[in-house]
């Protein structure tokens, strides 16, 4: 999003946008007629000396945090240049992303280190930091495991009800609880540290569909860690679609393993699988920050498939996913279709009527 998008949408929420230098950019002045400034990943350059001595003046007017009108007569005040010309400099400083706009009204916070990473990209801190805290998830995850998810969306600046399922304990005393936390929450439902194969993986993701609530799994297995699938009842497809695809290309061996350690373990909830704290850490904060890509309305990565990362290896790969024809998970949620030999007469009109 850009910082122009940004105004836009400071404008809808009724607050009149205020205008900074972007955190983390740095002002070059190479000579009287060029002067460059380097953002975090990206740098703009401006030339010719009335527009240099412009940008000068409009970096030191945004110190005050000046509103888009006060920034432009400032300036063209102190410099003594046409409104006209100072406008569109500023709109080029605007366009270029070197400033961020700010929508809070009243006396501007000072921005922490999360703060400053979304402003840094042009985005509305004050915005996002309201936005991630009305965003109310609900998460289930492994006694052992919650304190864990706990301080990964904390750092992320999400708050949520964490439902602590006992180990060994029957799966449903946690989707009584999970179900009665989704009557008085509006998020969504994430799942952490539930091993795929397990039946409460299942469980979960049944009452995300009976209760057409959108689900995002992630768990840390040995040397594999997954984020995701970001399930949307109804639209996407759901934990058991991803399950039968990628047993699929099993042999019978491994699909009657997998069928009878569901059916051993049919009813309590299953303890965390090992892993390397370091790595299940790792995995915990990108789920969370995950989440948080989805509050913000920006694209998750887990939308229709799940993302595979492995203990010491390089970069990350990601499965897309299918629906499964029939899915006896959410295919019976489904919109009714349309028979097949459904008729759809004209109506007869006699000759010479009106």
């Amino acid at each position: 999003m850009s910082a122009t998008e940004s105004d836009t949408d400071t404008d809808r929420a009724g607050a009149t946008p205020r205008l900074q230098l972007r955190p983390g950019a740095q002002v070059f002045v190479v000579s009287a007629d060029e002067l460059q400034i380097v953002a975090v990943n990206h740098s703009t350059t401006f030339t010719s000396a009335p527009v240099v001595g412009i940008v000068q003046a409009l970096i030191e007017a945004l110190a005050d945090a000046p509103t888009r009108g006060e920034l432009g007569a400032r300036v063209a005040e102190a410099t003594g240049e046409l409104g006209a010309l100072v406008d569109y400099v500023a709109e080029l400083m605007i366009g270029t992303g070197c400033v961020v706009s700010r929508g809070a009204e009243g006396p501007l916070a000072e921005l922490d280190p999360r703060g400053e990473f979304y402003a840094a990209l042009g985005l509305d801190p004050d915005a996002i930091r309201e936005a991630l805290a009305a965003a109310l998830p609900i998460v289930v995850a492994p006694g052992p495991s919650a304190a864990q998810i706990k301080g990964a969306l904390a750092a992320v600046g999400i708050e949520g009800a964490v439902i602590e399922a006992e180990v060994g304990a029957p799966c449903g005393q946690a989707l009584d609880a999970l179900r009665a936390a989704l009557d008085d929450a509006r998020g969504p439902i994430v799942a952490w540290d539930v091993p795929w194969r397990m039946p409460f993986a299942r469980l979960l993701n049944g009452v995300a569909i009976e209760r057409e609530r959108p689900i995002l799994f992630g768990v840390c297995e040995g040397a594999v860690g997954r984020l995701g699938p970001y399930v949307i009842p109804k639209n996407t497809p759901c934990l058991e679609c991803v399950q039968t695809r990628v047993l699929a290309n099993a042999g019978d061996d491994e699909i009657r393993i997998a069928e009878s350690y569901r059916a051993r373990l049919g009813d309590a909830v299953p303890p965390p699988l090992p892993a390397h704290p370091a790595f299940r850490a790792a995995i915990a904060n990108l789920l969370a920050i995950e989440l948080s890509q989805i509050v913000l309305m920006r694209p998750p990565v887990t939308l229709g498939g799940y993302v595979e990362y492995t203990y010491g290896g390089v970069g990350a790969r990601r499965h897309p996913a299918l629906k499964v024809p029939r899915c006896p998970a959410c295919h019976p949620m489904r919109p009714q279709r349309l028979a097949w030999n459904a008729r759809f007469p004209a109506p007869l009109v006699k000759s010479g009527s009106v």
